[in-house]
């Protein structure tokens, strides 16, 4: 990715092979216009979240289930329990550390706002199974040493079970970039 503000030219690459080979790190940006990132936060993003389609689809049924009067949830969904994926699915940001509240996507079932697993909210992706994971270029940059961006990459991997052959063996990759500096490249 490059840009020019007042003149010079602010460029990330990245590399295959580890993160430390390139220009970007784990972790949202600040939204306040310096595209900051606090430790704290590089550490809490330093993960990967993967999710499943099954998963998901079972976790609304459930929740539909217990909106009919006419559906026995604790018959069709005996001794059911949100999965951990979606328990630890990173979607709501700290937005006291001005951090933008939305993260990983999400399907909010009551429409609230917020994310909550136990009122029927569900991880919402591409594919049958995808992966999560947010990154930025705001630290030096080993790959190109040009000046960073301020950009903030928002990356969803996915794949599509029992698809054509064309994409069977396919990995799509999504990437949501948003800059959080205030140079408008």
């Amino acid at each position: 990715v490059t840009g020019r503000a007042g003149g010079a030219l602010h460029a990330s690459a990245a590399m295959y092979g580890p993160m430390l080979d390139g220009d970007y790190w784990t972790g949202p940006l600040t939204t306040d216009g310096t595209a900051s990132i606090l430790p704290g936060t590089a550490t809490a993003y330093d993960q990967i979240w993967c999710v499943d389609r099954a998963e998901v689809d079972l976790h609304l049924n459930y929740f539909a289930c217990l909106a009919d009067p006419n559906c026995d949830a604790a018959v069709l969904f005996p001794n059911y329990q949100i999965p951990a994926s979606f328990l630890d699915w990173p979607a709501i940001g700290d937005v006291s550390l001005d951090l933008d509240l939305y993260q990983a996507p999400f399907y909010d079932h009551n429409a609230d706002g917020d994310y909550q697993p136990a009122d029927g909210d569900a991880p919402c992706f591409l594919g049958d199974r995808a992966c999560f994971m947010v990154m930025n270029d705001q630290r030096p940059h080993s790959l190109t040493a040009a000046p960073p961006l301020g950009i903030e990459v928002k990356v969803m991997p996915f794949v599509m079970l029992n698809a054509t052959p064309s994409i069977a063996n396919t990995v799509f990759v999504r990437m949501h970039l948003i800059n959080r500096s205030s140079q408008a490249y």
